[in-house]
C-alpha cells in the first residue's frame, strides 16, 4: 500500500487488519486512486464503513451466481499496485493471517499480469454494491 503512487485496487474476502486499513487510507490521502471491494460478509462492515467515512471508494460484493442460483462469496485476495504489480495468495487482510495462520502472499511485478488482474477487478467492481 505504501509503495503505490498512482492506483491501488484491492479485492479481498475479509478484512480486519487496522494496519492494512490505515495503509489504504494513507495511500488515498496521498492522492493514489484507491478502490476496495470486499465480500458482503457482515464482519467486514466496520472496516468498510471506516473506509467509506475516510472517502475511500469501497464496495461490497457477492460471488457470482448462475441463472436462478444463489450467489457464493467474493473470495479473492489480491491487490494491483500502479498497474504494474500484483500481490496475491491465501492472505486475507486479518490479524490472524498476519500473526497466527499459515498464509502465503506472492508479489509479482509484471504489467501484463497486472492488466489481467485489473480486468478481473473491474468486472467485480462493476457488479458490486
Amino acid at each position: 500500500m505504501g509503495m503505490a503512487t498512482d492506483t491501488l485496487d484491492v479485492a479481498v474476502y475479509t478484512f480486519t487488519s487496522e494496519a492494512i486499513r490505515d495503509g489504504i487510507i494513507n495511500a488515498h490521502s496521498r492522492g493514489v486512486k484507491v478502490r476496495v471491494v470486499i465480500d458482503v460478509w457482515v464482519t467486514n462492515d466496520p472496516v468498510a464503513s471506516f473506509l467509506d467515512k475516510e472517502g475511500v471508494p469501497t464496495r461490497r460484493s457477492r460471488g457470482f451466481a448462475e441463472e436462478g442460483g444463489d450467489a457464493g462469496i467474493m473470495h479473492h485476495k489480491f491487490a494491483v499496485v500502479d498497474g504494474r504489480s500484483v500481490a496475491t495468495g491465501s492472505f486475507n487482510f486479518t490479524l490472524s493471517a498476519d500473526g497466527k495462520n499459515y498464509e502465503n502472499l506472492l508479489i509479482v511485478t509484471d504489467p501484463v499480469l497486472a492488466g489481467q488482474y485489473t480486468s478481473a477487478f473491474n468486472e467485480i467492481w462493476t457488479k458490486a454494491e
